[in-house]
């Protein structure tokens, strides 16, 4: 999770001073304040000219939305929920909501091969699949349970096509 801070005065000016930082790693607001003034040589304006697995904030976010933003994508990637930066940024993506407003530990359900394997851990797990009787389980419409699940839930897809689920708030 990186960021191409640069001084805008110079880009102007036709050269390039600036670099990548990594706003987690800085322990403080104020240093990675004091790493972004060093990268751009104290410049008066300054503007962010790219992103590397980090969401576009566009060029003038100001460094404590990104270092905020970046801290709690760690927070909610080290507390161990196999959740990726791609993941984050899908999902604020589909809610709307600032990373800041997502409660991980509360809305994440899990990660599902498929969609139908998700269907059936909520049938058996949550919804008492279980109570039904044997001879009439075997005419349940999987299909059609995954698809309802799929309007109750915020579904993320993977690259690799898994499922993440979320609860919908």
């Amino acid at each position: 999770m990186q960021v191409y801070y640069a001084n805008l005065a110079a880009y102007n000016s036709g050269y390039m001073i600036g670099d990548w930082l990594e706003p987690s790693k800085y322990d403080t607001l104020e240093a990675f304040e004091k790493a972004i003034n060093k990268v751009t040589k104290n410049a008066d304006e300054v503007a962010i000219h790219d992103y590397d697995n980090f969401p576009n904030m566009g060029e003038y976010p100001s460094a404590k939305e990104v270092y905020n933003f970046a801290h709690k994508v760690k927070e909610v990637i080290d507390s161990n929920h196999n959740l990726t930066m791609d993941i984050i940024k899908d999902y604020i993506d589909l809610t709307g909501r600032s990373i800041e407003e997502i409660d991980f530990d509360d809305e994440f359900i899990g990660i599902y091969d498929t969609l139908k394997d998700f269907a059936e851990w909520h049938a058996y797990d949550v919804d008492n699949f279980e109570s039904i009787p044997d001879h009439l389980q075997r005419f349940f419409d999987w299909d059609y349970y995954s698809k309802t699940l799929e309007q109750d839930y915020i579904i993320v897809t993977t690259s690799d096509y898994n499922k993440v689920v979320f609860h919908k708030y």
